[in-house]
């Protein structure tokens, strides 16, 4: 039973760490970050292209260079 559960902890450490890896984005001197808004959160008006306030989509806001942390499932970094 002991055994049971200690892998059960090792796969719930493994599995945080991935998500915490994955999350992390490095923007370079040369780089910046597009963030993408994937879910929680209200949808754009009709017409609007870019997301000024939280909103799901593409956010106004960019990431300048520096090491960013954000939840793979909400967010999506993308470095240009």
């Amino acid at each position: 039973m002991d055994l049971i559960v200690l892998l059960l902890l090792l796969a719930i450490v493994i599995v945080a760490s991935a998500i915490f890896v994955s999350g992390l984005a490095l923007i370079r001197d040369s780089e910046v970050g597009i963030v993408t808004r994937l879910m929680l959160g209200k949808t754009m008006p009709q017409g609007q292209v870019i997301a000024r306030n939280g909103e799901v989509g593409v956010q106004a806001d960019t990431l300048m260079p520096g090491l960013y942390w954000r939840m793979p499932l909400v967010w999506k970094i993308e470095k240009t």
